[in-house]
């Protein structure tokens, strides 16, 4: 939905091929070459829009919003719990 606003906004931008996970695959690939532990929230922020969830995050400037803080404190609650049980 958001991206279709970009689309039309910006009419330069049409009929091109985007890809929206380029930039999260170029940082995963520079995380794991250099070693570094992350943790990708990408497939939990999907699945809560594809699950009809709110906005995660602000318009104006694409800042998480208590929504999306929510999300990502669940997640990381979640692995620090499988982190520290072993």
């Amino acid at each position: 939905e958001d991206w279709k606003k970009y689309l039309d906004q910006y009419p330069l931008m049409q009929g091109k091929t985007w890809d929206l996970d380029r930039a999260s695959r170029e940082i995963r690939s520079c995380f794991e070459k250099l070693g570094i532990t992350y943790v990708d929230l990408e497939n939990d922020f999907r699945a809560h829009i594809s699950q009809g969830g709110n906005r995660m995050y602000y318009i104006e400037d694409d800042h998480l919003n208590e929504i999306g803080n929510e999300l990502a404190a669940k997640r990381l609650i979640s692995l620090y719990h499988i982190v520290t049980e072993k």
